[in-house]
């Protein structure tokens, strides 16, 4: 059965998702969007995500997409290569993840759909958060909402030299408010700098100079100005998703 879960976009990756120049996004596997199928959330912290191949092994299903095998950082034995093996561990001895590889999972497959959560603000007098950013008020009806909506705020990737109002927290956005639907049609994990040139063009990215410059390159200036520049370098594991506007 598909799920819908939301995901937050930044104003120019809307319109490049609205203008059909973008069909991919990737993100950092956490916690938060990844499980381990036979270990619970504390073995991220016993995880070797660094250690090399077949230590962590890419696998895939083709129904939900692929996943990875993560090795322990313990080993009592020479199973598994290692980036740091620990020959001790009393977590890992107490779960019995010693000399142990567990599948990671995404928690977004193939076929599940995602919906946007983008920049909005309130033109009118609003409720102030902790933030500073106004907050989204409460409707019981959803068609009462979205009139509130029209008759009181914009999105700010339709006017992105409009000043005028304070912004919402694009956090908290409610289902009702979300006007883009996403549904994932290839689900892939990969090490971040292993994006290649089409895949770097599909995520959005625009050349100003075709002779100079490459997707890629301006793919990874896109993820330091929202990750920084240390992400980049550590070239964490990401989620690959594909997906076309439901």
């Amino acid at each position: 059965m598909s799920t819908e879960s939301p995901m937050m976009f930044l104003d120019d990756m809307v319109r490049a998702i609205r203008s059909k120049r973008k069909t991919q996004t990737r993100r950092i596997v956490t916690p938060s969007n990844s499980y381990f199928g036979s270990a619970d959330k504390e073995f991220f912290g016993h995880a070797d995500f660094d250690a090399p191949h077949p230590g962590t092994l890419i696998d895939g299903r083709p129904e939900r997409g692929q996943y990875l095998h993560v090795p322990s950082h313990c080993q009592t034995s020479d199973y598994f290569p290692l980036s740091k093996p620990v020959s001790s561990c009393e977590i890992c001895k107490t779960n019995g993840w010693e000399d142990t590889r567990h599948r990671l999972y995404c928690r977004y497959g193939v076929g599940d759909r995602l919906w946007i959560r983008e920049g909005a603000k309130q033109v009118t007098k609003g409720i102030v958060g902790k933030n500073g950013q106004y907050k989204w008020p409460t409707f019981v009806n959803h068609e009462e909402a979205k009139t509130w909506f029209a008759n009181n705020c914009y999105y700010t990737s339709d006017f992105p030299d409009r000043t005028e109002g304070q912004l919402l927290n694009k956090m908290f956005m409610p289902r009702w408010a979300s006007r883009l639907t996403l549904q994932i049609i290839d689900l892939r994990v990969q090490r971040l700098q292993d994006i290649s040139e089409s895949d770097a063009a599909a995520e959005g990215v625009q050349l100003a100079n075709r002779d100079e410059q490459t997707f890629y390159g301006q793919f990874q200036k896109l993820w330091e100005s929202i990750h920084g520049k240390e992400s980049w370098l550590a070239n964490p594991w990401v989620w690959c998703y594909t997906f076309r506007v439901f």
